[in-house]
């Protein structure tokens, strides 16, 4: 799928998320680092270069996995995994993958799991120990 048609998807995918579904709550610790636009993921990708389907995508701290999901949709890589803290985030964002029949083949190239990143040894914990560039992982 070509950037502006990703954009597009991505943005209908999530047009329905609103700042209290993903702030967080008063005394909480803010984990939150921030959003990324579409188009900031389209620049991204576009500043990488060749994507193709030996590659993985990572995102550490994904929230919603709108940034997997662009990446799913506009290159050919294999898969798109995400680590995020917040398991009600993250739940949020798998429904409405799940919710939208149209990019189901996209999404299934996304796995999310729930953790905190720095506990994960991710060479050697599943998804992520058959990656190809397990090396880069370690």
């Amino acid at each position: 799928m070509n950037g502006e048609d990703a954009i597009r998807a991505v943005d209908s995918l999530f047009a329905s998320v609103k700042n209290a579904d993903i702030r967080q709550e008063l005394g909480k610790p803010h984990t939150n680092a921030g959003e990324i636009f579409p188009a900031g993921v389209d620049s991204l990708i576009n500043s990488i270069g060749d994507i193709d389907d030996q590659d993985i995508f990572l995102d550490v701290g994904c929230g919603l996995g709108n940034v997997l999901v662009q990446f799913a949709l506009q290159t050919l890589v294999s898969k798109c995994y995400g680590i995020e803290v917040r398991e009600e985030v993250l739940i949020h964002g798998l429904q409405l993958m799940d919710e939208t029949p149209s990019l189901r083949d996209y999404c299934g190239k996304v796995a999310i799991v729930c953790a905190e990143a720095s506990t994960i040894q991710l060479a050697f914990e599943r998804p992520y120990l058959n990656s190809k560039r397990q090396g880069l992982l370690q």
